[in-house]
């Protein structure tokens, strides 16, 4: 039916050419292309088909030689990191080894959500099969470019706006943090080295002196020795109290969980191994038991001075240190009690996740269609990556390995109390 209707049409086309007048260089030029058409149609249909078939084969050819290369780049490439990470691991340089451990490109302990992840690569695999199977409507499913550009600019100021300020929160709650384990100690060293406080006088219980430079030895008197015995017994009673506020301190910032096994200290005293049974009593009463600590080191401070353990300099001093203590812990709790605010995070995340989930349909006809999802993972990777360490930072006293070790900071102090304890009774 073809080639019937082929030989009227070359017909009807050389019926054309015979009325035109050879005279002019027009019907010239028409006879020629009309004696090309008719060849052309008259040559047989298989001579045809072959010549249409050798640009089929010459486009399989191609399409063959392009997988083939993307083949060796891929693998190449993984080559080239796989050299590198061995050599990572077996070399003893420790500038290398930082990129092949737990805090490497590799490590595999990373800060997540599943929820926005697995919506961003399922939007990514709908627009990789829609450029499959359906490449003609890419139009119809296209999202214009310059839409993203714009929100781009936004989107990079709140992301570099919220990783400061969470990154500021934590470095924060671990600079306070320290702060409150040195504020502990010396309290405990001022306590140890006053002059009337030293392990002379608590010496002097067991020992005789002499009351004139010449002459008998003679006991002190009982005034004396209940004066000694009371000043033994502050310095013992502000070192336990102490030692209190630091177990106090994790409870409070760890919120009663405990650390993770990499912050978790060898040895964990109980809270109150060392207070006296009245001290025990009346912590156990307390509505607010780091309020009574605080006042308690306080009250101790104060009958130190009394008993002249302590001079009204290094009482006033003291008393610095521990609204020191207070003021560095509420700026702790602070970071425990109180997020981010909402509006913020809440616009932030929603133009985050906006951006990440339509990318797919931004760059769907522009970029062929095997690397749709490899661009969204790594896009919504980088992005969503940025919002999920800073939820991380954003509370820094918890059960993770990356979290302020609280607990192991404080059992330091509380070791540091007792060594002081030890060598000055």
């Amino acid at each position: 039916m073809i080639l019937r209707v082929a030989a009227v049409h070359a017909g009807n086309i050389a019926a054309v050419a015979r009325q035109v007048p050879a005279s002019t260089p027009f019907s010239r030029k028409f006879a020629s292309r009309a004696a090309g058409r008719i060849a052309l149609l008259r040559r047989p249909l298989s001579d045809r088909a072959r010549k249409q078939q050798q640009p089929t084969s010459s486009l399989d050819a191609a399409a063959g030689q392009a997988r083939t290369l993307r083949t060796v780049v891929v693998t190449s490439l993984g080559g080239v990191l796989g050299l590198s990470y061995f050599y990572g691991r077996t070399t003893d340089d420790g500038n290398e080894k930082v990129w092949v451990g737990s805090r490497s490109p590799y490590s595999l302990d990373r800060a997540y959500s599943a929820g926005p992840c697995c919506a961003c690569i399922g939007s990514g695999i709908i627009a990789t099969l829609v450029a499959k199977v359906a490449p003609a409507s890419v139009a119809l499913v296209q999202i214009p470019g310059g839409l993203h550009e714009l929100m781009a600019v936004p989107l990079t100021i709140l992301l570099a706006f919220r990783f400061q300020g969470s990154y500021d929160r934590w470095w924060g709650s671990r600079r306070e943090i320290e702060a409150v384990a040195t504020s502990v100690i010396g309290i405990a060293l001022c306590a140890a080295n006053s002059s009337d406080s030293n392990a002379a006088r608590v010496k002097a219980l067991r020992l005789y002196t002499s009351m004139r430079e010449e002459g008998p030895l003679v006991p002190l008197n009982y005034k004396e020795q209940a004066k000694v015995a009371d000043q033994h017994t502050c310095f013992l009673r502000m070192l336990s109290l102490l030692d209190v506020f630091c177990s106090i301190t994790d409870t409070a910032l760890m919120c009663g969980e405990h650390p993770h096994a990499s912050n978790e200290p060898s040895h964990w005293p109980s809270m109150g191994e060392f207070l006296s049974r009245e001290d025990s009593r009346r912590l156990g009463a307390a509505a607010d038991p780091l309020l009574w600590s605080l006042d308690a080191m306080m009250e101790c401070i104060h009958t130190g001075q009394q008993l002249g353990m302590y001079s009204s300099e290094l009482s006033s001093e003291m008393f610095a240190q521990v609204n020191g203590l207070h003021l560095s812990l509420r700026q702790c709790e602070m970071v425990v009690k109180q997020s981010s605010p909402a509006p913020f995070v809440v616009h932030m995340r929603t133009m985050l996740l906006a951006y990440c989930f339509t990318y797919p349909l931004s760059i769907i006809g522009s970029v062929p269609a095997f690397l749709l999802l490899p661009c969204q993972v790594m896009v919504s990777f980088s992005l969503l990556g940025i919002e999920f360490c800073s939820r991380e930072m954003e509370h820094p006293f918890g059960n993770d390995a990356s979290d302020v070790p609280c607990r192991r900071i404080m059992s330091e102090a509380r070791v540091a109390i007792s060594r002081v304890r030890d060598r000055h009774t």
